[in-house]
């Protein structure tokens, strides 16, 4: 995972728009889950995550302790990113940074990610009645990543470099 775009390419669950070119625009989406995860050398803190990989290891997933791996080499100017998963948006119970804000931080630009759990659905938002997410995920296409609330669905937060 040594940049965005190696990311792009390995994790089975980002999808992104490209052109004829190997700049990555207009659009770049993180597509499943994320959370907290803590480390063996300091279990007492909490690190937001994209769990791009899906698997344990300092290197598999990005948080704010490998987040400098990330770069725009593949990015075009305006590459918008949003962060698809759960509280990418949200501080860690301890008060340390939002992953969509560490990552707006390290490729400067912004990121934007929701403050609030997310759950897979067949249905886009505007036509899912899951309030909370299911017990089990749904299988079948289209797979749509919803966040969890009443009907008029929240929107992400979009953090900036200078936030």
């Amino acid at each position: 995972m040594e940049r965005l775009s190696e990311t792009l390419h390995e994790g089975t669950h980002v999808f992104h728009l490209a052109s004829g070119t190997r700049r990555i625009r207009p659009f770049v989406s993180f597509f499943g889950h994320a959370g907290l995860v803590t480390y063996s050398d300091s279990p007492s803190v909490n690190y937001s995550a994209v769990f791009v990989d899906q698997q344990a290891g300092f290197n598999t997933n990005i948080t704010a302790r490998n987040v400098n791996l990330l770069s725009n080499s593949e990015l075009g100017p305006n590459v918008q990113i949003v962060l698809n998963g759960c509280n990418t948006g949200a501080q860690t119970p301890d008060d340390n940074p939002a992953i969509a804000q560490i990552i707006a931080v390290q490729l400067q630009r912004p990121v934007a990610g929701y403050v609030q759990f997310m759950h897979f659905s067949n249905l886009d938002a505007s036509h899912d009645p899951t309030i909370i997410g299911p017990v089990n995920d749904p299988s079948g296409l289209p797979m749509c990543m919803n966040p969890d609330g009443a009907a008029r669905r929240p929107q992400p937060i979009y953090f900036y470099p200078s936030q």
